[in-house]
């Protein structure tokens, strides 16, 4: 995600949206990034990833 207007901007366009909460330093979010990577090929929603560390106001 590269801003927090982007993320509402695809929140306020889609009626579902899945959203990963990671952190670079985080080992278990590297793991499901794959996961992730593909499950957005096959559910029409969009998978967003935000970064705590930088959009710690997301998060809360």
């Amino acid at each position: 995600m590269e801003s927090t207007e982007s993320f509402n901007e695809a929140i306020a366009e889609n009626d579902q949206v899945v959203v990963d909460y990671f952190a670079d330093w985080c080992g278990p979010c590297k793991q499901q990034t794959p996961i992730l990577e593909e499950l957005s090929g096959t559910i029409d929603a969009p998978v967003l990833g935000v970064d705590t560390d930088e959009h710690n106001g997301l998060a809360a």
